[in-house]
């Protein structure tokens, strides 16, 4: 599948309007090969869509609640740590790969 193909199939989708979109990112993940598409709507939502080397295709929609605080971003952080790896996390909240780590330390040091 071409990355073209991976923003069509963001148009497959109903609930994302093109006046909605705030970012669409397109890369290769370094650390196995598959192609991505991410998309990111002004009410919060990231759509997330996944080629394998091997062809399998995988879609998510996470939609982020608003925020205030850093503990309260962080326990997004955490809860979201259990789905998708940092870097896409960081993506998903606009924020480094080395803040979604240091919440994640942070959070397992509170648990010891």
């Amino acid at each position: 599948m071409s990355s073209d193909e991976l923003i069509n199939a963001f148009n497959q989708e109903p609930a994302i309007l093109q006046e909605d979109l705030v970012s669409l990112k397109l890369g290769v993940k370094k650390r196995n090969g598959e192609r991505f598409a991410k998309a990111t709507t002004s009410d919060g939502r990231t759509f997330i869509k996944t080629l394998s080397k091997s062809g399998v295709e995988k879609s998510s929609v996470v939609k982020i609640p608003a925020y205030e605080t850093k503990d309260e971003r962080d326990s997004i952080i955490c809860e979201l740590s259990a789905d998708f790896v940092q870097d896409d996390i960081a993506d998903m909240l606009d924020i480094s790969q080395g803040t979604v780590s240091n919440a994640l330390k942070k959070s397992k040091n509170k648990k010891k």
